[in-house]
Protein backbone atom coordinates (compact mmCIF):
# COMPACT_ATOMS: atom_id res chain seq x y z
CA UNK A 1 0.00 0.00 0.00
CA UNK A 2 2.17 3.20 -1.40
CA UNK A 3 -0.83 5.61 -1.64
CA UNK A 4 -1.43 7.69 1.57
CA UNK A 5 -4.53 7.44 3.31
CA UNK A 6 -7.06 9.70 4.50
CA UNK A 7 -7.90 9.78 7.87
CA UNK A 8 -10.86 12.20 9.61
CA UNK A 9 -12.61 12.28 12.81
CA UNK A 10 -16.48 13.44 12.85
CA UNK A 11 -18.48 13.98 16.03
CA UNK A 12 -22.07 12.28 16.29
CA UNK A 13 -24.43 11.68 19.03
CA UNK A 14 -22.45 8.52 19.67
CA UNK A 15 -19.27 10.30 20.70
CA UNK A 16 -16.39 10.98 18.09
CA UNK A 17 -15.76 7.94 15.19
CA UNK A 18 -12.58 8.46 13.55
CA UNK A 19 -11.75 6.48 10.12
CA UNK A 20 -9.19 5.66 8.07
CA UNK A 21 -9.95 5.31 4.07
CA UNK A 22 -7.69 4.74 1.30
CA UNK A 23 -8.51 3.28 -2.75
CA UNK A 24 -9.95 0.05 -1.68
CA UNK A 25 -12.50 1.20 1.00
CA UNK A 26 -12.66 1.74 4.94
CA UNK A 27 -9.41 -0.12 6.77
CA UNK A 28 -9.88 1.45 10.06
CA UNK A 29 -12.34 3.03 12.27
CA UNK A 30 -13.90 3.50 15.99
CA UNK A 31 -15.98 5.87 18.30
CA UNK A 32 -12.82 7.39 19.13
CA UNK A 33 -11.09 11.34 18.45
CA UNK A 34 -8.15 9.09 19.11
CA UNK A 35 -6.44 9.05 15.57
CA UNK A 36 -3.39 6.82 16.70
CA UNK A 37 -5.33 4.96 18.49
CA UNK A 38 -7.41 3.95 15.17
CA UNK A 39 -4.25 3.65 13.01
CA UNK A 40 -3.27 0.83 15.64
CA UNK A 41 -5.95 -0.89 13.75
CA UNK A 42 -4.53 -1.15 10.37
CA UNK A 43 -3.98 -4.76 8.99
CA UNK A 44 -0.57 -5.39 7.56
CA UNK A 45 -1.14 -4.19 4.13
CA UNK A 46 -2.30 -0.55 5.41
CA UNK A 47 -0.27 -0.27 8.99
CA UNK A 48 2.95 1.41 6.95
CA UNK A 49 1.11 3.56 4.74
CA UNK A 50 1.11 7.31 5.28
CA UNK A 51 -1.66 8.87 6.82
CA UNK A 52 -2.82 12.24 5.91
CA UNK A 53 -5.66 14.33 8.27
CA UNK A 54 -8.56 15.69 6.26
CA UNK A 55 -11.47 17.40 7.59
CA UNK A 56 -13.64 15.39 4.51
CA UNK A 57 -12.11 11.69 3.46
CA UNK A 58 -14.81 11.41 0.91
CA UNK A 59 -17.41 8.86 0.80
CA UNK A 60 -16.62 7.53 4.35
CA UNK A 61 -17.11 10.82 6.06
CA UNK A 62 -20.28 11.27 4.37
CA UNK A 63 -21.52 8.06 5.86
CA UNK A 64 -20.74 8.76 8.70
CA UNK A 65 -22.64 11.90 8.59
CA UNK A 66 -25.54 10.76 6.96
CA UNK A 67 -25.59 8.08 10.19
CA UNK A 68 -25.35 10.90 12.99
CA UNK A 69 -28.42 12.16 10.67
CA UNK A 70 -30.42 9.16 11.48
CA UNK A 71 -29.71 7.22 8.29
CA UNK A 72 -27.83 4.34 10.38
CA UNK A 73 -27.48 1.90 7.12
CA UNK A 74 -25.05 4.48 5.35
CA UNK A 75 -22.09 3.45 6.52
CA UNK A 76 -23.26 0.03 5.30
CA UNK A 77 -22.92 0.93 2.02
CA UNK A 78 -19.02 1.96 1.82
CA UNK A 79 -16.02 -0.39 0.79
CA UNK A 80 -14.55 -2.10 3.64
CA UNK A 81 -10.30 -3.11 3.22
CA UNK A 82 -10.29 -6.34 5.75
CA UNK A 83 -7.73 -8.62 5.54
CA UNK A 84 -8.76 -12.42 7.29
CA UNK A 85 -9.58 -15.54 6.63
CA UNK A 86 -12.42 -17.14 4.21
CA UNK A 87 -14.43 -17.16 7.55
CA UNK A 88 -13.61 -14.21 8.72
CA UNK A 89 -14.69 -12.39 5.43
CA UNK A 90 -18.00 -14.68 5.65
CA UNK A 91 -18.61 -13.43 9.60
CA UNK A 92 -17.61 -9.59 8.16
CA UNK A 93 -20.14 -9.98 4.87
CA UNK A 94 -22.62 -11.18 7.39
CA UNK A 95 -22.48 -8.60 10.00
CA UNK A 96 -23.58 -5.87 7.01
CA UNK A 97 -26.77 -7.83 6.44
CA UNK A 98 -27.88 -7.15 9.95
CA UNK A 99 -30.43 -4.21 10.49
CA UNK A 100 -30.48 -1.70 13.30
CA UNK A 101 -32.85 -2.59 15.64
CA UNK A 102 -32.90 -6.10 15.01
CA UNK A 103 -29.56 -7.57 16.67
CA UNK A 104 -28.82 -10.88 16.12
CA UNK A 105 -27.34 -13.38 18.63
CA UNK A 106 -23.68 -15.32 18.04
CA UNK A 107 -25.13 -18.61 17.14
CA UNK A 108 -27.40 -16.66 14.33
CA UNK A 109 -24.49 -14.85 12.91
CA UNK A 110 -22.40 -17.91 12.75
CA UNK A 111 -25.38 -19.38 11.22
CA UNK A 112 -25.74 -16.48 8.60
CA UNK A 113 -22.09 -17.24 7.97
CA UNK A 114 -22.79 -20.08 6.68
CA UNK A 115 -21.27 -22.32 9.38
CA UNK A 116 -23.92 -22.73 12.21
CA UNK A 117 -21.64 -24.82 14.65
CA UNK A 118 -18.67 -22.02 14.58
CA UNK A 119 -20.11 -19.98 17.52
CA UNK A 120 -17.10 -19.40 18.88
CA UNK A 121 -15.30 -18.17 15.17
CA UNK A 122 -18.56 -16.24 14.42
CA UNK A 123 -17.12 -13.78 18.13
CA UNK A 124 -13.37 -14.49 17.14
CA UNK A 125 -14.35 -12.46 13.95
CA UNK A 126 -16.66 -9.85 15.42
CA UNK A 127 -13.51 -9.52 17.66
CA UNK A 128 -10.85 -8.46 14.92
CA UNK A 129 -13.21 -6.40 13.73
CA UNK A 130 -11.09 -3.07 12.47
CA UNK A 131 -13.80 -0.87 10.90
CA UNK A 132 -16.69 -0.33 13.37
CA UNK A 133 -19.37 1.25 12.72
CA UNK A 134 -18.70 0.47 8.54
CA UNK A 135 -18.89 -3.13 9.84
CA UNK A 136 -21.61 -3.40 12.93
CA UNK A 137 -20.28 -5.66 15.43
CA UNK A 138 -21.99 -3.91 17.62
CA UNK A 139 -25.15 -5.58 16.27
CA UNK A 140 -24.36 -8.80 18.19
CA UNK A 141 -25.18 -9.93 21.41
CA UNK A 142 -24.94 -12.55 23.71
CA UNK A 143 -27.80 -15.57 23.82
CA UNK A 144 -27.54 -14.73 27.51
CA UNK A 145 -28.71 -10.86 26.74
CA UNK A 146 -26.96 -8.01 27.90
CA UNK A 147 -24.77 -6.31 25.43
CA UNK A 148 -22.24 -8.21 25.60
CA UNK A 149 -18.66 -6.70 25.48
CA UNK A 150 -16.99 -4.64 22.78
CA UNK A 151 -14.00 -2.39 22.58
CA UNK A 152 -15.35 0.98 22.45
CA UNK A 153 -17.96 0.37 25.55
CA UNK A 154 -21.22 -0.97 26.37
CA UNK A 155 -23.14 2.72 25.85
CA UNK A 156 -22.44 2.86 22.16
CA UNK A 157 -23.15 -0.72 21.96
CA UNK A 158 -26.52 -0.32 23.90
CA UNK A 159 -27.47 2.22 21.24
CA UNK A 160 -28.55 -0.18 19.26
CA UNK A 161 -26.56 0.63 15.80
CA UNK A 162 -27.85 4.08 15.59
CA UNK A 163 -27.57 7.38 17.38
CA UNK A 164 -29.08 7.28 20.70
CA UNK A 165 -32.41 8.57 20.50
CA UNK A 166 -32.92 12.06 22.13
CA UNK A 167 -29.58 13.13 21.56
CA UNK A 168 -28.58 16.81 20.44
CA UNK A 169 -27.85 16.82 16.49
CA UNK A 170 -23.95 17.13 15.96
CA UNK A 171 -22.01 20.33 15.03
CA UNK A 172 -21.33 21.02 11.43
CA UNK A 173 -17.88 20.77 11.63
CA UNK A 174 -15.72 18.48 13.72
CA UNK A 175 -12.30 18.70 15.50
CA UNK A 176 -9.70 16.65 14.95
CA UNK A 177 -6.26 15.40 15.69
CA UNK A 178 -3.71 18.25 14.33
CA UNK A 179 -0.85 16.05 13.82
CA UNK A 180 -0.45 12.26 11.78
CA UNK A 181 0.42 9.19 13.48
CA UNK A 182 4.04 8.77 13.24
CA UNK A 183 5.12 4.93 11.60
CA UNK A 184 3.28 2.34 13.27
CA UNK A 185 0.54 4.62 14.58
CA UNK A 186 2.12 7.09 17.41
CA UNK A 187 0.60 10.47 17.64
CA UNK A 188 3.99 12.89 18.14
CA UNK A 189 5.78 10.32 20.08
CA UNK A 190 7.28 6.82 19.84
CA UNK A 191 4.67 4.23 18.30
CA UNK A 192 2.06 2.41 20.63
CA UNK A 193 1.37 -1.13 21.37
CA UNK A 194 -2.02 -2.03 19.63
CA UNK A 195 -4.59 -1.85 21.53
CA UNK A 196 -6.60 -5.78 22.37
CA UNK A 197 -9.12 -6.31 19.92
CA UNK A 198 -12.95 -6.10 21.12
CA UNK A 199 -14.11 -8.31 22.75
CA UNK A 200 -17.56 -9.99 21.48
CA UNK A 201 -18.46 -6.62 19.89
Amino acid sequence: MNLPLLAATHLTPAGPVTLITGPEGVCAAGFTADLALVANLRGPSHRQAEVRLVDDAGDASKAVQAWAEGDVEAPLSVPVALEGTAFQQAVWAALRTIAAGRPLTYTGLAAAAGRPAAVRAAGRGCATNRVSLFVPCHRVIPTSGGPGGFLWGPDVKSGGGGPPRGAPPPPAKAPHNTTPPAQGGGAGGPPRPPPPPPRGG
